[in-house]
């Protein structure tokens, strides 16, 4: 039987409902009844799940973008911030910015200047650098004359070559040093360097010319030849030149150092 109330079918014997309780009418023997109603609680459908229209979905998705969009602004704005403010970072929340006192100028710090000196020092300075090339070429001078004395007497013939072959090498080393020295504080410095640079390369090419007379001892023993005499000749007049050009330097250079109190020297003593 049809429930008048839910429209549920119900079983033909059945008096009341059986979703809802209600009073069903029954036919016996071609006759209708109505069963007894019996007071029961009103039916109450289950809830349905809400909808929204469509247009609802829509407008929020379309929120939610501006809101992603004005978060992702705020956040630029405030990385931008940061490098500003010369890449302080996540401090940059935390730290106050630093303030003037009102009315105060900045002070500029002053920057340090190296005192200027001479390009080569003081003229005692110089002068007292060109003295020591001096001495040096005197314990030059003085190995040559030793290896020399050796050679003259046929002894210790492999140490005179090698005493020899050092002057020569100390030499060089004197010229690179008159070449490069400074010396424009002193007067006529550039006439000292050019009557001192010619005296000791006459006596470095004194040196090579001894070499090629004394070598010829270690295997030949100390045999007169034309090619040794033809040598020690070419020693002999580099050495004159090279006196000849100290002559020239000292009388340039002993006034300067008798000013200076630096010794004053003659021809043996350079």
């Amino acid at each position: 039987m049809v429930c008048p109330a839910c429209g549920l079918a119900n079983d033909p014997s059945s008096t009341t409902c059986a979703r809802c309780n209600t009073a069903l009418i029954s036919t016996i023997a071609g006759q209708a009844s109505v069963a007894p109603h019996v007071p029961t609680q009103a039916y109450r459908a289950p809830p349905q799940p809400r909808t929204f229209p469509k247009v609802w979905w829509i407008a929020g998705l379309a929120v939610g973008v501006i809101l992603l969009s004005v978060t992702g602004i705020g956040v630029l704005l405030y990385a931008q911030g940061d490098d500003a403010d010369g890449g302080t970072g996540g401090q940059a929340g935390n730290a106050s910015p630093a303030t003037e006192p009102t009315g105060s100028t900045p002070t500029a710090t002053a920057v340090p200047t190296a005192p200027t000196e001479e390009p080569g020092g003081s003229a005692q300075d110089q002068a007292a650098a060109l003295d020591g090339v001096l001495d040096a070429s005197v314990l030059s001078r003085r190995k040559l004359n030793q290896s020399i004395d050796k050679v003259l007497r046929c002894t210790q013939l492999s140490l005179a070559v090698s005493d020899m072959r050092a002057a020569g090498d100390e030499r060089r080393a004197q010229l690179s040093t008159v070449d490069s020295v400074a010396i424009d504080q002193l007067p006529s410095g550039e006439r000292l360097r050019s009557t001192l640079h010619t005296a000791l390369d006459n006596a470095l090419q004194a040196d090579e010319a001894y070499l090629d007379w004394a070598e010829p001892t270690r295997g030949n023993g100390c045999g007169d030849t034309a090619a040794r005499r033809a040598a020690f000749e070419r020693g002999e007049a580099a050495s004159n030149r090279a006196g000849a050009a100290k002559t020239d330097f000292l009388k340039l250079w002993n006034p300067i150092a008798a000013d200076l109190g630096l010794p004053v020297r003659t021809r043996q003593d350079i």
